[in-house]
């Protein structure tokens, strides 16, 4: 499970948010592109793992599918969001 935190709308097409693992102390932020798909930013905080680009991965796939809502046209989306799979 990852948590998606402090998501923000910078521009037209720009989403972007912090990124919490769980179980884990580190975090990373991802600014995203919704428009060309295009990762604008990427910082990890990250322990000596690479397994946290198994949470960027996840992060950047919610926040292009939440970039493609009407929420996020309008401005409404919520400000965390947790992505789960198994």
């Amino acid at each position: 499970m990852v948590i998606l935190r402090n998501l923000i709308k910078t521009s037209d097409n720009i989403i972007e948010c912090d990124y919490y693992p769980e179980d884990r102390k580190t975090y990373g932020h991802v600014s995203i592109n919704v428009e060309t798909r295009e990762i604008i930013e990427k910082d990890s905080k990250r322990e000596e793992n690479d397994e946290i680009d198994m949470y960027f991965n996840h992060a950047a796939l919610k926040l292009l599918k939440i970039g493609e809502t009407d929420a996020f046209k309008n401005n409404s989306f919520k400000s965390e969001y947790s992505v789960m799979w198994y």
